[in-house]
């Protein structure tokens, strides 16, 4: 190892190599997107098709089982759902994580394409759009005025601030969430019948008066286009357009009802606050920087502003930059806070500020350096990178630490500074590059694992194994040379240096002493330790889980559900309760709820909190508390939801599925009975279903025979029917250069009760008018308002939100097992949104935890060319370590979800760092003919001193995120807590257990692999 000695003999060398490192670390962090969370694609595909009119029956029947089946092909489909209901559905395909979503959508539209003409020939062109899995929106805008109405406000936004929105680099859609202008044709059926006409004289009338032209041009000596004044554009001209006209007498629209610019639709409101209001969501295109198109569209926001009518008003519902750059805030504040600990840790323990500066000076140059290999990966700045640069914090030092610690020892030895550190280094030089390739390589398979964890994490081990390296690479180049330059003699030591050494030594003495009495008692060391094992399997097993912690972002959502049955009237009455209950809760900044969605009869409100250091309750707290003021709204069946961070995740909580072949009927039987144990076992602050029989239907029926005898056909009663009721479309017509529906439909005054449909009238094959209620006969029924499947099979989706004690897994786990005892052999149970995720992401980390295990006993394996030595150094330390990690969270204080894991994984690679300095010193020492007990005894003697140095800088390193408050608190405490408690009680468990280990495990023979080259063929690495 002659480049150790180039290095301390060259300082400018040695300095230079390392300046080269940071000017490129700085040049990546200039360079690097900011963004939360890794750049995670899981794209979401979804058809939409209306055929106004048709029941849900009719819809799966004749739209979605042809859709679904043309769809079946499609390849790196997760799963696929569909709703039928009333005149439209959604067929949505979730996709698989990573998979190619522009590729997909061809497919989708080239499938669509191919059965176009199996469905019904007046049916609605499909929809087919492309989104991210979290439809959340990351920007929500309330518009206001007190002069303007809702379908104006729209109009102005979709002419003027919608463009301009779309054109921001990122944004998918601004969607514009308000009823726009419509020309309504009201029609009196009475009124109707007295000028002998009917809904298809009306129909007819419209498509044969208001024509949208192309006549042509004129060529003569010069070109002339030609128009014509073919189009109705005003309530007036529609108003006089003719119906019927025999001889002299014209019967206007107006003499059977009336033109009306209106509103599209009166199912939809929005509100923010007690004032109408229009909504305007910013969606981004899936994989797009969240914080990249806030920022595009913030550019644009203060000449929207200026621009926008005085009696308008914006305001902000909803901005995700805030908690994203809360969250990197509170991150970066960690990082400096844990600097500062570690230095101040670093100092006490050693008492000389010289010596401090050699492991402080590989922190910055670990963490700037790595910021280069991030760029080069194409990763980013985001929430886990820089949590792994905070839990870096405490790792970088350690290399440098054991160095110096061992460069010190030499020195009190009586060597000179310069031989000293030469000495020392190569003595350390091996172990290090082992511990470092070590912790780098626990971390490989999660750069390459699939799933969100894999996914997320990937960037997250990358930075944490890049700064280790890098800091593997300061030790062993700058860390000697300061040494040398540095470090004094111990004669010349200060009083401070000479008390804290004086102090370690009467530990170290007791420890000592405590290891001669391990290994009097070795039997009773190995039950502790077949314990622990058996404590981490136990831990694990009974300990809750969920996929994340809840975290509190500043805002929360409210779904409100009324009964099927109920109007729009109803809904709007219940909703506005909502401004009472929101009241009462100071840590309310603002709110808006929307009526109508996601569905007709539900509600869906956007709740803003006070910045985090202007409320006590977080919002995990305040969630019982605005369930209880929300379940007091008699008419909505309601949830207060704290929404999900983690990218791809969407929904409730809670989503079981419950499929089959079978009718709806047995399904809502089936269904019924898990809600109520749901609801009986208390773990659920709210559950529900998608699948209620209490929707209202008037069945008609046709006396087939009557209407023919009465030369009535059934296309004109449908035609006639669904005209009148439907509030359909039926064409277009131009105002101001932009085309709105045209629609016709009865007074509300006509469409009130059953009774008034008989006296509605269709025209026969003789011209004669014929009342409906001569051969039809009505009565009514409860239908289920949406027929819903899941993987092509009919289903009923229960959802719920845990009560704020239990976990994501203690739900899922209660509800497979009432659904095995509940449900027959014809049905089966799958899992859907979020539940799914978390399903799948269990049997990813169990693969993950495998494959790192494997990974590193091959590295170890290698590193020592024996395969006793990994397993002495993984079963004498790591075990204990993660048994110590999940007592916190058996306790309570938190669960196992994916940045626990990822913690415990992290616990495994730092404390295998001192297993190989125990065991690569006692190799050595064997084979300088020591004994196998004396030779542990003297390594952890030696090595005593750096590790718990390297434990208290982890330890201290990872308080700030213990005592982390504000925004992503609850992630930056689960991954410090474990990794805390898991190096403290874990080292002193490896202390103490793997000495007996080794003393029982180690070989009998010690050949060190750089020795080796003349004894090939010699060795067994098991002897």
């Amino acid at each position: 190892m002659k480049w150790i000695d180039f290095f301390i003999l060259k300082p400018v060398m040695s300095i230079s190599v390392i300046l080269l490192i940071v000017f490129a670390g700085l040049f990546g962090w200039y360079k690097l997107p900011l963004r939360l969370f890794p750049k995670i694609e899981i794209p979401i595909i979804t058809v939409s098709i209306d055929y106004p009119g048709a029941s849900a029956d009719t819809m799966k029947g004749f739209v979605t089982s042809v859709v679904e089946n043309a769809l079946s092909g499609i390849t790196d489909v997760n799963f696929i759902t569909s709703t039928s209901s009333e005149g439209h559905v959604d067929i949505i395909l979730d996709m698989e994580m990573g998979a190619n979503s522009d590729a997909a959508l061809t497919n989708v539209m080239q499938q669509i394409a191919s059965v176009r003409g199996q469905l019904p020939k007046d049916i609605d062109d499909p929809v087919i759009t492309k989104a991210a899995s979290d439809n959340n929106p990351i920007l929500l805008f309330a518009f206001t005025s007190l002069q303007m109405s809702t379908p104006q406000i729209v109009d102005y936004l979709n002419r003027n601030i919608k463009p301009r929105l779309e054109s921001v680099d990122g944004v998918a859609t601004a969607e514009v969430l308000g009823s726009q202008y419509a020309m309504r044709i009201w029609l009196n059926p009475d009124e109707m019948a007295a000028y002998n006409l009917t809904t298809t004289d009306v129909v007819n009338a419209l498509k044969s008066q208001n024509v949208q032209s192309t006549v042509g041009t004129l060529d003569g000596s010069s070109s002339l286009n030609v128009s014509v004044n073919s189009e109705l554009k005003d309530p007036s001209q529609f108003n006089n357009m003719i119906i019927k006209q025999e001889g002299d007498s014209i019967v206007r629209l107006r003499d059977i009802g009336n033109a009306r610019l209106d509103s599209e639709t009166s199912k939809i409101n929005a509100f923010y606050g007690k004032e109408t209001a229009v909504m305007v969501f910013i969606q981004p295109q899936p994989g797009a920087n969240p914080l990249t198109v806030i920022s595009g569209v913030d550019a644009i926001l203060p000449d929207i502003k200026q621009h926008l009518p005085s009696i308008l008003k914006i305001n902000t519902v909803v901005n995700s930059a805030t908690y994203i750059k809360a969250s990197i805030y509170e991150v970066i504040k960690s990082m400096m806070e844990a600097i500062i600990i570690v230095a101040l840790v670093i100092y006490l323990l050693l008492g000389n500020i010289k010596s401090v500066i050699i492991p402080l000076v590989a922190l910055p140059v670990s963490l700037i350096g790595v910021c280069f290999l991030l760029l080069v990966c194409g990763y980013s700045i985001n929430l886990l990178t820089l949590l792994a640069m905070v839990l870096a914090v405490g790792l970088v030092v350690d290399d440098a630490i054991v160095v110096m610690e061992n460069v010190h020892r030499h020195i009190e030895q009586g060597k000179n500074v310069l031989h000293a550190a030469s000495e020392g280094t190569k003595e350390i030089a091996i172990p290090i590059i082992a511990m470092t390739l070590t912790l780098a390589a626990i971390f490989s398979p999660m750069i390459f694992s699939g799933g969100i964890t894999g996914k997320l994490f990937s960037e997250f081990a990358f930075s944490l194994a890049g700064a280790v390296i890098i800091s593997g690479i300061v030790s062993l180049i700058l860390s000697p040379m300061m040494c040398s330059q540095l470090m004094i003699s111990s004669s010349k030591e200060s009083g401070i240096t000479k008390f804290i050494d004086d102090k370690f030594l009467m530990i170290k003495n007791a420890y000592l002493r405590c290891l001669e009495t391990v290994f009097n008692n070795k039997k009773m060391i190995l039950v502790v330790w077949l314990v622990s094992i058996m404590g981490c399997l136990y831990f694990y097993g009974s300990t809750p889980k969920e996929l994340e912690p809840k975290e509190d972002e500043g805002m929360m959502e409210v779904i409100g559900i009324a009964p099927d049955s109920t109007t729009t009237q109803f809904l709007e009455q219940n909703s506005q309760l909502l401004n009472r209950s929101y009241h009462d809760i100071p840590e309310i900044q603002s709110y808006t709820y929307i009526n109508g969605i996601p569905t007709e009869h539900q509600v869906l409100s956007f709740i803003r909190l006070s910045p985090w250091g202007d409320r006590e309750l977080s919002s995990m707290q305040l969630q019982p508390l605005l369930q209880q003021q929300i379940n007091q709204i008699p008419g909505l069946d309601s949830v207060a939801i704290v929404p999900s961070v983690l990218p791809g995740t969407d929904g409730l909580p809670i989503q079981f599925v419950i499929k089959s072949i079978g009718e709806y009927k047995s399904l809502y039987s089936v269904a019924e009975q898990l809600m109520q144990a749901a609801r009986k076992s208390g773990l659920f602050l709210f559950v529900t279903d998608d699948l209620k029989y209490d929707q209202p239907v008037l069945q008609i029926k046709i006396d087939r025979d009557a209407a023919s005898a009465m030369g009535v056909s059934i296309d004109a009663i449908t035609s006639s029917l669904s005209t009148l009721l439907n509030e359909g479309k039926v064409q277009y017509f131009n105002m101001n250069d932009r085309s709105y529906e045209v629609i016709p439909q009865a007074y509300a005054g006509h469409r009130i009760n059953p009774s008034q449909l008989g006296s509605i009238y269709i025209m026969n094959s003789s011209s004669q008018l014929v009342a409906l209620s001569a051969f039809v006969s009505m009565k009514v029924t409860t239908e289920p308002e949406e027929l819903n499947q899941f993987q092509k099979f009919n289903s009923v989706t229960i959802s719920g939100v845990m009560s704020p004690k239990y976990s994501l897994s203690e739900g899922l786990d209660f509800l497979v097992n009432q659904a095995k005892q509940i449900l027959p052999p014809s049905m089966s149970y799958d899992f859907s949104g979020n539940s799914r995720q978390f399903i799948q992401e269990g049997s990813h980390m169990l693969w993950l935890y495998l494959s790192a295990f494997i990974v590193i006993f091959i590295v170890l394996a290698m590193q020592f060319e024996s395969f006793s030595d990994p397993l002495i150094i993984l079963f004498g330390s790591v075990p204990m370590s993660l048994m110590a990690a999940m007592l916190p969270l058996k306790l309570g204080f938190a669960s196992i979800n994916i940045y626990t894991q990822i913690g415990l994984l992290t616990i495994a690679g730092l404390i295998c760092k001192h297993g190989i300095l125990l065991t690569r010193y006692a190799n050595e020492a064997r084979l300088a003919g020591v004994d196998k007990k004396q030779a542990i005894i003297n390594a952890a003697a030696i090595r005593f001193r750096p590790i718990v140095m390297t434990t208290l800088a982890i330890m201290f390193g990872a308080f700030p995120l213990i005592v982390a408050t504000g925004a992503g608190a609850a992630s930056r405490f689960n991954m410090g807590i474990v990794i805390a408690t898991g190096m403290t009680i874990g080292t002193l468990f490896t202390l103490l257990v793997l000495p007996v280990l080794y003393f029982y495990l180690s070989r009998k023979k010690i050949i060190l692999p750089e020795n080796n080259s003349h004894l090939i063929g010699e060795k067994n690495a098991f002897n």
